[in-house]
């Protein structure tokens, strides 16, 4: 554990002796050491807040993203001229595009609240940006009843700053619920930063009784199967577990069998079934990459944000039909400048070479894809949606928290008139496959850094 960090200590039980991945003690001592005095909350005794460890900051927060482009000046004669702009977004969502979730969704959630009688941890996978809109209604009655473990990722798009805002926004919704934040990128080369995610994990399976599993769950395109394969990969290096043999098989015994790690792709709906893999051998224990579980419709149509938020955040699952509807995407765009202007957050002004704030977005886009001015107007309209929400998945805009965390987290409450709602065909929204996504391996724009005024790099 040499590069064990103070967020550690979200993870030791009170009375509790922790365990490492062996199943071999820790002298508590150490854990009395990684807390820092004066950094608990009395409001909140069963949560502590982490300070800002040099193992975090290396490993998972994006550092460059604290560098403002703009000039505390700049910030406070723009902050006075967007204050009477909205904080509301009260347009609704595209009827015809709140699609029923697909048959794949709806057996893994029967098979996950099958496997929930049996399991005390519930392992729930968030995307930081969308704190509030990534936790799917139903994920709150399972965590009602065990210990509630979030794992925030794409934690590379914000800063310690904002992480410590997402941190204490948590604490506030769910008191009994331990964070924790982490980048799962594919590109990683340094499974050690997983460490203590891991040896926190199993402590709490271990010391939570049940099965020697934790419940995972989460909306699509959030990274579960990119936590497991981060988990796989630091077990490995730990000789924790067997080179090839983690695949799990079902039936009355768990047999390990070779099998490939996850599949990855920046696609909401690649994962379709729930697998099993070890990632500990003695004392076993297992991981469960799933399906992501879509938001129903009925909860984007009293929530609208939260539908263009996943829609900007590519958490939404899209058919080919939806890329192409340009009305769409630019309502996707503007409420990506919405939640930028809401927040204060200026960084889009210069990073695509507009003198001062707007809340207009077709001003945004005309500054962006200038080579592309042949094509079609509709194409051309795309193409610059597709170059702003790109900008904002790249950390070009610093860190952005697309809901708004200013006010504590509200429950949805599930009534008999959202199950009574007319259905919509799938085909007349997906088209002839009953894919939701588009699953072709061309890129919808290319990479080139002149595609708008005023770029400069992506972020570190």
């Amino acid at each position: 554990m040499s590069c064990v960090s103070i967020r550690a200590s979200r993870f030791v039980m009170s009375g509790a002796r922790p365990l490492t991945a062996t199943g071999t003690n820790i002298d508590c001592r150490l854990f009395q050491r990684l807390c820092v005095p004066g950094r608990f909350d009395p409001k909140y005794p069963n949560q502590s807040f982490s300070s800002r460890t040099e193992c975090e900051e290396k490993h998972h927060l994006g550092r460059a993203l604290s560098r403002s482009s703009v000039s505390p000046q700049e910030q406070k004669q723009w902050e006075a001229m967007t204050k009477k702009w909205p904080r509301e977004w009260n347009d609704a969502p595209f009827e015809n595009y709140l699609l029923p979730s697909a048959k794949y969704e709806m057996d893994a959630l029967d098979d996950i609240h099958r496997r929930s009688f049996q399991a005390n941890v519930l392992l729930e996978i968030r995307d930081v940006r969308l704190p509030a809109s990534s936790h799917h209604p139903s994920f709150t009655r399972l965590a009602k009843h065990r210990f509630h473990l979030i794992c925030y990722t794409h934690a590379d798009m914000i800063d310690a700053k904002t992480r410590d805002r997402v941190e204490k926004w948590t604490n506030e919704s769910w008191p009994k619920a331990r964070c924790m934040f982490v980048d799962t990128r594919q590109e990683r080369g340094d499974p050690e930063a997983f460490n203590v995610v891991y040896d926190g994990l199993l402590h709490h399976i271990e010391t939570k009784g049940g099965i020697n599993t934790a419940l995972t769950v989460g909306v699509a395109n959030t990274g579960k199967s990119s936590l497991l394969l981060c988990l796989l990969r630091n077990a490995k290096v730990r000789d924790l577990i067997p080179k090839k043999k983690v695949k799990v098989t079902t039936g009355k015994k768990r047999h390990l069998k070779p099998g490939k790690s996850p599949e990855i792709k920046d696609v909401p709906g690649k994962t379709r079934e729930i697998t099993e893999f070890m990632i500990r051998q003695k004392p076993r224990a297992y991981f469960l990459d799933v399906p992501g579980i879509t938001n129903p419709s009925f909860f984007f149509e009293e929530r609208p944000e939260a539908w263009y938020g996943f829609g900007a955040a590519n958490l939404l699952p899209q058919s080919k039909i939806m890329n192409a509807d340009v009305e769409l995407q630019t309502a996707f765009s503007d409420y990506l400048l919405f939640c930028l202007n809401r927040d204060k957050n200026f960084a889009y002004v210069k990073k695509i070479g507009l003198e001062k704030p707007t809340d207009d977005i077709h001003e945004v886009l005309e500054r962006l894809g200038n080579k592309y001015k042949n094509l079609p107007e509709d194409q051309l309209t795309l193409r610059r949606c597709a170059l702003f929400l790109k900008l904002f998945n790249t950390g070009n805009f610093g860190p952005v928290i697309l809901d708004d965390i200013s006010k504590r987290f509200e429950p949805f409450q599930f009534r008999d008139s959202h199950f009574q709602r007319k259905k919509f065909l799938k085909k007349k929204i997906r088209g002839d496959d009953d894919d939701h996504y588009d699953d072709d391996d061309d890129d919808d724009y290319d990479d080139d850094d002149d595609d708008f005024v005023g770029y400069d790099s992506e972020h570190e």
